[in-house]
């Protein structure tokens, strides 16, 4: 990418790092904390520079963490899942109740 130095592009991985690191095994409040911090310093990096190389790379330590949350609660998919489809059909449905009632 034309905007992004080869600096910025190390630095954001040894963040990664020490992210991924700082991040515990289990559920924990730091997570929370974690993540508006991480939040709040993607949403600057993108507002000073512009670039969107960056912003994949400081979320993969909580990809890779959440895939490893969710080996411990495998046997919650199914509900998680339903709940999931569960406000999924409630958005749709609010969605289209919207557009009938409010049409263009």
């Amino acid at each position: 990418m034309p905007g992004t130095s080869k600096g910025q592009i190390v630095g954001t991985i040894f963040f990664a790092i020490f992210l991924f690191d700082y991040l515990p095994a289990q559920i924990a409040w730091s997570y929370l904390w974690t993540l508006i911090v991480t939040g709040l310093i993607l949403i600057s990096v993108w507002v000073r520079t512009k670039d969107t190389l960056l912003i994949p790379i400081l979320l993969l330590p909580f990809f890779f963490r959440l895939y490893i949350l969710l080996k411990f609660i495998g046997h919650w998919r199914q509900v998680i899942a339903g709940f999931l489809l569960l406000g999924v059909g409630m958005a749709i449905s609010l969605w289209k109740n919207s557009i009938k009632r409010y049409p263009k």
